[in-house]
């Protein structure tokens, strides 16, 4: 999902530029804290630690994501599920509260 779609999904398309990236920020941190959540879950204490060490070697956020995703899980998958999901639970809290 762009940030544009995001945006019309949850109607904030016509909101000022700062509320736009504030918002999407919140979301996308929202989103990060679940995969990272759900990644936790999902290693074993041996990937934990392999990716510990990976980290200590100065890996990337990407290069640690893609051993993830060789291991376990595609990562960006698992991201771009989780945002669209989150996005919807968005709208439905918007919805209950009489915002749409």
């Amino acid at each position: 999902m762009t940030d544009q779609q995001i945006l019309e999904k949850i109607g904030m398309q016509n909101a000022a530029e700062a509320l736009q990236q504030t918002t999407l920020a919140s979301m996308r941190n929202t989103v990060e804290l679940r995969v990272m959540g759900m990644l936790g879950d999902l290693l074993t204490p041996e990937q934990v630690n392999h990716l510990e060490e990976m980290e200590k070697q100065g890996m990337t956020k990407h290069d640690m994501f893609q051993w993830i995703g060789e291991q376990l899980v595609d990562v960006d998958e698992l991201y771009a599920q989780t945002l669209e999901a989150y996005v919807n639970e968005f709208v439905e809290q918007q919805k209950t509260l009489g915002i749409r």
